[in-house]
Formats: C-alpha cells, sequence, structure tokens
C-alpha cells in the first residue's frame, strides 16, 4: 500500500507529490481534525492511525478487530469515534490514542457515528437497523435512546443545538428527528420523485440539508441525471434548488468546516468538489478503479483535501492534494446560498435547467 502526502504548511501553488509512505491494508477513510493539526485514516484491517501536521508521521496507532467503517471527531477535536464491522465504537484520545471508557456494542456491523455539537451524545447506527444515542457519566458510556430505521443507516448528523437529529438509511429514507428530553422522535421525511436518498447532512451554517443519491436499480447504468444532490430547506424540509447531478449514484457529499465546498461521489467512480460561492468546481473530477466510498476529508481552510482510495489495481492509498478550481457549479446553487446567507429562506425553488 502507498501513501502520498503533501505538506499542509506550504501554500497550493507549492504543494508537490512526495514518495509513497506504506500502509498495512487498503485505506477506506481519511479524516481532518477541526483544529487541522491531525489526519486520521482507516484501515480494512481495523488499524486507525493518527498522523502528524505534516500529514507524513504516525502519531499513534487504534485498532479494531475488523474494518473499520467510520471516523468521527468531537467538534472540539479532542476525541475521536470510530465504528467497525466487529459490531463495535469506540471513543480515543485524540492526543495519543488511547481508549476512553467502554465499547459502544451493536447486534451486528456498526456503520455510521455523530456527535453532537457539545460533545454530550454520540450516534451509532449499525446492520441492525438501529440508531443509538449514547451519553457518558465519566468516561462511562450509557444509551439514552434507541432508533429504529428502515435500513442499515448511511448518514447519521446532529444539529448545531443537539434538538435535531438527521439521518439516511440504505433503503432510501431521510428522516428528521426531533430531540425531546432526551427521546428522539421522528419529525418529517425528505423525499424526492424516483430517487432514493443515501446521505443527508447539514450545512455547518444550517441553513439548508444536502441530501443525495439515485434512481433505484441503475447502479450500473451510467447517464448523467441517474445521480443526484438535492438542496433541502431544514424546517419545512422543501426542495429549495435543482439537483447537481453525478452519472451514476450518489453515495456521499460532505463539506468543508465552512460550508464553502461540497464534496460528492458516486458509483461511476467519480467525485467532485464542487465550490458553492464562486459558481466554479474545485479539483477536476478525479477517476479512480474502485469506488470511493466515501474516503473524503477537506480540511477547515478548505485548502487541502484528503482522498482515500485504491490506486493502480493493487497499491492501496491516501493522499492529501490542493484544492483546485475548475469547471462551472449550477449557478442557481450559488446564487440560492448567497440569497440565504443574506435575506434568509425561500421556499420557491429555481426552475430545473436541467444538468450543469
Amino acid at each position: 500500500m502507498a501513501t502520498s502526502i503533501f505538506p499542509a504548511s506550504q501554500q497550493k501553488a507549492q504543494l508537490q507529490s512526495s514518495e509513497p509512505l506504506a500502509h498495512s491494508s487498503q485505506v477506506n477513510r481519511v479524516v481532518f481534525s477541526p483544529t487541522n493539526d491531525l489526519l486520521v485514516t482507516a484501515e480494512i484491517d481495523g488499524n486507525v492511525r493518527g498522523w502528524t501536521t505534516d500529514f507524513r508521521t504516525p502519531q499513534f496507532s487504534m485498532n479494531h478487530s475488523d474494518l473499520v467503517w467510520f471516523i468521527q471527531f468531537r467538534p472540539d477535536g479532542q476525541v475521536i469515534a470510530t465504528t467497525s464491522l466487529d459490531e463495535t465504537a469506540q471513543v480515543w484520545n485524540a492526543d495519543n490514542g488511547t481508549a476512553i471508557g467502554n465499547r459502544l456494542r451493536h447486534a451486528d456491523k456498526l456503520t455510521e457515528c455523530c456527535f453532537s455539537s457539545d460533545g454530550n451524545f454520540l450516534a451509532t447506527g449499525g446492520l441492525d437497523n438501529l440508531i443509538k444515542v449514547w451519553t457518558w457519566e465519566g468516561s462511562t458510556a450509557r444509551l439514552v435512546d434507541t432508533l429504529p430505521v428502515s435500513g442499515w443507516p448511511t448518514s447519521i448528523h446532529f444539529d448545531r443545538g443537539g434538538g435535531n437529529l438527521l439521518t439516511s438509511d440504505n433503503s432510501g429514507n431521510a428522516i428528521m428527528w426531533s430531540n425531546q428530553s432526551n427521546q428522539f422522535l421522528p419529525k418529517y421525511q425528505f423525499s424526492v420523485p424516483k430517487f432514493q436518498l443515501l446521505h443527508a447532512e447539514f450545512h455547518p451554517g444550517e441553513e439548508f440539508v444536502v441530501a443525495c443519491g439515485g434512481i433505484d436499480r441503475v447502479k450500473d447504468s451510467f447517464q448523467l441525471g441517474n445521480g443526484v444532490t438535492y438542496l433541502f430547506d431544514p424546517v419545512t424540509a422543501n426542495l429549495l434548488a435543482p439537483p447537481l447531478y453525478h452519472f451514476s449514484e450518489v453515495k456521499h457529499s460532505f463539506f468543508d468546516a465552512a460550508g464553502e465546498h461540497l464534496i460528492s461521489s458516486s458509483n461511476d467512480h467519480y467525485a467532485v468538489i464542487w465550490n458553492l460561492t464562486t459558481d466554479k468546481r474545485s479539483a477536476e473530477e478525479i477517476k479512480r478503479q474502485a469506488e470511493l466510498l466515501s474516503g473524503w476529508s477537506i480540511d477547515a481552510n478548505g485548502q487541502l483535501v484528503a482522498i482515500a482510495a485504491e490506486e493502480l489495481k493493487k497499491n492501496f492509498a491516501h493522499e492529501v492534494r490542493p484544492v483546485k478550481e475548475a469547471a462551472k457549479l449550477n449557478p442557481q446553487w450559488t446564487k440560492y446560498v448567497a440569497r440565504v446567507r443574506n435575506a434568509g429562506r425561500s421556499t420557491n425553488p429555481p426552475v430545473d435547467a436541467g444538468p450543469q
């Protein structure tokens, strides 16, 4: 396995490819810390590594007994949560990688997790079709609530106040849950005709929700419009803008910390970084020889992107590269983003101009 790293301290224009770094197995997750001083990678053999600020030196290792599916930093950057196919989640000290407290268990493999903004809650989801919400008493985790969903969770996100929980699952449902005295009740469901929604996430400013997915049963049919990313009103669940299109089902999308970039990746083996403030798409479309899962992270400054992918058929890698400017984004998205920030939400979506 190999890793290509760009030092974070250099300017984007000066970043050059470095010698590959070895991994013991395929890298399927990469996540920058909120404070930009740590990059965490996860491998399919259960090994998790924390890399120092030059992103070349492993600072510590953490281990599960099976593939690590997801990594989540607590918003203050001091704690890391991981989920694994070994049916457990674990929280770790981000300074040295030591385990904090007991393992959090499900009855089947775990997929997603998310901290609330104050760090008091951690939600975990697994193939048992359950989302569990945990809190801590000292270093001991306590189960707060259990939410049944119709498929295994594909994304879990708290809003900033912890009053709402946004989830999606592999049956194509995206649901907003309301926290009522630590009991989470379904509030409403996001939906669009013909499409399954496989990932949903709050914009960091929470003016809107992004959800992505694709047309059911066309995973092997590559045609522009088969995969979509939508913009919704988080208060009313109304659709707000025409979609961003991929050629195949979009499995993942997420924002950088400032909410200025959106990364989306799909089954056509392409991923795109959309700049929501300049009507441009940051970085060229990047084609890989294997599906990227959600092995993407963009740093808090919007300057660097870390990528986990299969390189050259047998050489598994992660790399960090500078964000570059390229083709145009659907201009109606950036106009809507600006309008929301300047004058509040509109419940009247722009006319769909088709694929851009």
